[in-house]
């Protein structure tokens, strides 16, 4: 499996440690935020790893495409929870910044395919 050698589905799983870390500290009230955060972060590599096993070219941009919007998603999340006084800054911007990095790998990967 070349699960590894893919660096977009690397750095979707750095997402999802960075986001776990920080939603299993957010106080009571908020687990609506922390399970759609965990869910988005989560979405972004099992959708990478779908796609990467699927046979044909349409069924991988089909989840990678989806991997993008969990992408959106999960920066949304850490956004919110910036907002919501959760999150520090700094830690909301390398989130950000970590999504945005797999949503532009992943748009690259997706440009040449038919």
């Amino acid at each position: 499996m070349d699960l590894e050698k893919f660096r977009a589905y690397g750095k979707a799983q750095e997402v999802l440690g960075e986001m776990s870390r920080h939603a299993a500290r957010w106080p009571r009230g908020h687990g609506w935020l922390r399970d759609q955060a965990m869910r988005s972060a989560g979405s972004v590599a099992l959708n990478i790893a779908e796609g990467l096993g699927r046979p044909s070219g349409a069924e991988r941009r089909r989840f990678l495409a989806c991997a993008i919007g969990s992408a959106h998603e999960a920066a949304a999340c850490a956004e919110a929870a910036w907002r919501m006084g959760l999150l520090p800054e700094v830690e909301y911007r390398r989130l950000w910044d970590a999504c945005d990095h797999v949503t532009r790998m992943l748009g690259r990967y997706l440009s040449p395919l038919p």
